[in-house]
């Protein structure tokens, strides 16, 4: 997955998230810095006003 993050990354995407469900956590990839793994239950905030708590990506209805 960090090898497609990084082809994205060069082909001009500015930000790339991958979500892995076994270890239900978030890692976010942007150009020129180091993975940032964000676990659940932990939030991140990702525009101006905009929270996402991790494990909202991994709650069932």
């Amino acid at each position: 997955m960090t090898e497609k993050a990084t082809d994205y990354l060069l082909a001009g995407v500015v930000q790339v998230w991958v979500v892995d469900t076994k270890a239900r956590s978030l890692t976010i990839f942007e150009h020129d810095s180091l993975p940032q793994i964000i676990q659940s239950p932990s939030s991140v905030s990702l525009l101006l006003s905009f929270v996402l708590s991790v494990s909202n990506l991994f709650d069932v209805v």
